[in-house]
């Protein structure tokens, strides 16, 4: 069994504490997210678990558990999102000098395999067209250099509460699905992109993108790949496509322990978030100690 923590919410920067409460207690309470009234009980005993995928924007709060992670014989691995935005579209991010120098930390502590960046979404408006991109996605890659093996690229998705939070920046203007292809194809940001990540020895994997498959240099990749899991862990016995995600998606499947609206990053693009208010007033549900994340 494969664990996801979280898709829908930002469990190493927000609720570590709880998770690690959990990993002492043997299993987690998973609630459905469009059924609340049904749950399950997981299990996150080492025997039971293949590995653990953090997925974060800032890992600092993981890092002080690695060791008792390992010691328990848990494997796990790292989606880490670094897109370096104005503040506007991405109001409480970490400050990217503090974000390298995280990834550089767990880069040097479990191995920079095991640390995958997400330059992830690719988001097209008037604060970020493609020549900011060009530019970001180059200093970035500097700053990461030798810290990372891997950068997972993807094109913002027109997700309706992604849609609903962006219209509430002010003076934002944000190209249509059909607009931000031909303004990509016009621009030559993924050959920049590509080019950029040569130079830095860097692989680039595309998550569930139509767009970027074709782009010379992009493999199209799931983000709980199973070529990776076997590589990385030796694992055989890995499950078959997560027919819970898009039809697109190449990952594997995996049990998420999450809960949607509850991060609270705020991102303008956030589509696990109806609203910074809704996300905050289900925060208060939380307990370090409960079975579940919101109980």
């Amino acid at each position: 069994m494969i664990i996801s923590a979280s898709r829908r919410t930002d469990i190493p920067a927000f609720f570590m504490r709880w998770f690690m409460s959990r990993v002492r207690a043997g299993s987690v309470s998973v609630v459905n997210p469009f059924n609340a009234a049904q749950r399950r009980e997981v299990s996150l005993a080492p025997a039971d678990v293949d590995a653990i995928v953090f997925w974060t924007r800032d890992a600092r709060n993981l890092l002080p558990h690695i060791d008792e992670l390992e010691n328990r014989g848990l494997r796990f691995f790292v989606q880490l999102t670094l897109t370096g935005y104005p503040k506007a579209l991405e109001p409480k991010a970490p400050p990217v000098e503090s974000a390298v120098a995280t990834v550089r930390r767990l880069s040097e502590r479990i191995g920079k395999s095991r640390v995958i960046w997400r330059y992830d979404p690719i988001l097209l408006t008037n604060l970020t067209p493609p020549e900011f991109h060009r530019r970001n996605f180059a200093t970035l890659a500097a700053a990461l250099d030798g810290a990372v093996d891997t950068v997972t690229l993807s094109i913002a998705d027109d997700y309706r509460k992604s849609v609903r939070n962006l219209k509430r920046v002010p003076g934002l203007t944000v190209p249509d699905t059909a607009e931000a292809a031909q303004l990509l194809g016009r621009s030559g940001l993924m050959e920049a992109i590509t080019d950029e990540a040569a130079h830095r020895s860097l692989g680039v994997v595309s998550c569930a993108e139509p767009l970027l498959a074709a782009v010379p240099g992009i493999t199209p990749r799931g983000c709980i790949d199973a070529g990776y899991l076997r590589r990385e862990y030796g694992l055989t016995d890995i499950p078959g496509k997560d027919r819970n995600q898009r039809r697109e998606c190449l990952c594997v499947a995996s049990v998420d322990i999450g809960a949607y609206d509850t991060c609270a990053f705020d991102c303008a693009y956030c589509y696990a978030v109806s609203s910074p208010e809704a996300a905050a007033l289900r925060r208060k549900r939380h307990s370090a100690e409960g079975a579940a994340l919101i109980d």
